[in-house]
């Protein structure tokens, strides 16, 4: 028996190209309908308010967590003089602290992408809301 013979033995059938592929049908909600209408993404600006305070309370989470470990390994360089393990608890330091600053900044900037969306999402509102006061034809002077 031949190596190719032997390792077709072992080989998954490959699926259907068509039937592989990934369709999203929806963008989730009640219905989960493809295009037909029903299960349509709503973002509203106080969805995207909440998101923003949900990263802001996850960074705080990670801050205090970053304030514990910091505490926590601080006391030990030091104690540990002459042995490797004290350069390496220093260099963890080092590399903690490094990673915790791009992890806040990434929280903080979800945060603001968020806020300020909600931002444009409340001002638009508020174009299109003065749109239809002004009697349909986009000025606020109540004219046709």
């Amino acid at each position: 028996m031949s190596y190719e013979e032997k390792w077709a033995k072992f080989q998954v059938p490959r699926a259907d190209t068509e039937a592989g592929r990934l369709r999203i049908a929806s963008a989730g909600g009640e219905g989960g309908g493809g295009s037909g209408g029903a299960g349509k993404l709503k973002v509203t600006s106080s969805l995207l308010k909440s998101r923003a305070g949900r990263a802001e309370e996850v960074r705080g989470q990670f801050l205090k967590a970053d304030d514990e470990v910091m505490r926590e390994t601080g006391e030990v360089p030091g104690t540990l003089a002459g042995f490797t393990a004290d350069e390496a608890l220093r260099a963890f330091q080092q590399r903690w602290l490094d990673q915790m600053a791009h992890v806040k900044r990434q929280f903080s900037a979800t945060a603001k992408a968020l806020s300020a969306s909600a931002d444009a999402f409340t001002a638009e509102d508020k174009k299109h809301a003065q749109s239809f006061k002004g009697g349909g034809n986009g000025t606020d002077d109540g004219k046709q």
